[in-house]
């Protein structure tokens, strides 16, 4: 918690935890299917019933537990390799384990904030922040953070206060 002394100097934005939650439900759902289908057609392939207890049973799951656990991970990576942060001075994201992606919108250049929740966003808690640059076609998607209202408003107000402080204007050369 900030003092009277002391300064935010950023705030660091992650996917909603529910997005995160959801991704791994539906990976789940998929093995689920896939198991299912992989022993219907090993009953009309072989004849024979892929129960509980044989070698074939544990290898089918072992290759499925292996895949779990591996999409696990990237699901998990991708999320923590996906994150924003918004200060006095821009708001940037940051995306990428391997090839790194960085975007940045100075906030004295922002032309227009807009938001967008879905019905489930609405339910729980999540949506979409787009951030426009008055100058170019750049655009930085906020994609599934909590409290989006909220970070909405912060950036407008972090917008404003820049504007006050230092007007821009347009050095672009026009040839």
């Amino acid at each position: 918690m900030a003092t009277d002394n002391q300064t935010i100097k950023y705030i660091q934005l992650h996917q909603s935890l529910v997005v995160l939650m959801v991704r791994i439900f539906l990976l789940q759902v998929v093995l689920t299917l896939g198991f299912l289908i992989v022993r219907a057609s090993y009953q009309s392939i072989f004849g024979a019933s892929l129960d509980n207890s044989g070698i074939d049973f544990f290898i089918v799951y072992m290759i499925l537990k292996a895949i779990d656990i591996i999409g696990i991970l990237i699901i998990a990576l991708l999320w923590a390799n996906k994150y924003y942060r918004i200060s006095p001075e821009s708001v940037s994201a940051f995306e990428g384990w391997i090839n790194k992606k960085t975007d940045i919108i100075s906030m004295r250049t922002i032309s227009s904030v807009k938001l967008k929740q879905s019905f489930l966003g609405r339910i729980f808690g999540y949506g979409v922040i787009r951030v426009e640059c008055m100058f170019s076609k750049q655009v930085i998607h906020l994609k599934y953070i909590t409290k989006p209202h909220h970070f909405r408003k912060m950036i407008q107000n972090l917008t404003s206060e820049a504007m006050e402080k230092a007007p821009v204007t347009n050095q672009m050369s026009t040839n």
